[in-house]
């Protein structure tokens, strides 16, 4: 049970920006745009840890360009304000698409390049965010279903500019991108541009 000053804490709307270019040289992974992450893991960590359960608004922005792995079953938005998915470019306002490629290739949970990470770790746990105190046990059987991308939960979830490609390993298993779950009173928007 949350008192008073951690209730004000968690429900204050928040904006934030996540940046992740697999091909960045920077010695240091913050999520920033001049200090991206490197794995698609990382920002999945960080918003499933330290924003579920939130009214955060957040913009994970990939590199026009470039290959962002995701692995299946790895990120869920739990109850949020909005997650919106983009392209961004470092040269100019109009970016091209990044490909998002779904693997079921576990990921690397950091990169071995950069000398200081943002994150103690990336480890998905969702046991403890997943429980019957936050949804109902017919939600919680749902949310385990496999072989998904993106869970989806009580969030506004925008698609903006990106191209999903699929590596599967068992071509006899299929996977969806974005599941959905109780959206009443929220938006979803999915372009290409």
């Amino acid at each position: 049970m949350l008192n008073d000053d951690q209730f004000a804490v968690t429900n204050v709307c928040r904006s934030l920006d996540l940046y992740v270019d697999p091909e960045s040289s920077e010695l240091m992974e913050l999520g920033t745009k001049q200090y991206p992450y490197r794995h698609f893991r990382a920002a999945s960590s960080e918003i499933l840890n330290h924003y579920s359960f939130t009214d955060a608004n957040i913009k994970i922005h990939l590199k026009e360009g470039t290959r962002v792995y995701v692995e299946i079953d790895t990120t869920y938005f739990l109850s949020m304000g909005m997650v919106n998915i983009t392209s961004y470019s470092d040269s100019n306002d109009y970016s091209g698409k990044a490909l998002v490629v779904q693997t079921s290739i576990p990921q690397p949970q950091t990169s071995g390049q950069a000398v200081f990470h943002l994150l103690k770790n990336t480890d998905i746990i969702t046991s403890d965010k997943i429980t019957v105190d936050n949804y109902e046990p017919s939600l919680i059987l749902r949310l385990g279903r496999k072989r998904i991308v993106f869970k989806i939960v009580t969030t506004n979830y925008t698609l903006w500019n990106i191209d999903f490609y699929s590596e599967q390993v068992d071509y006899h298993s299929d996977s969806v991108v974005s599941y959905l779950y109780m959206l009443q009173n929220r938006n979803i928007v999915m372009s290409k541009l």
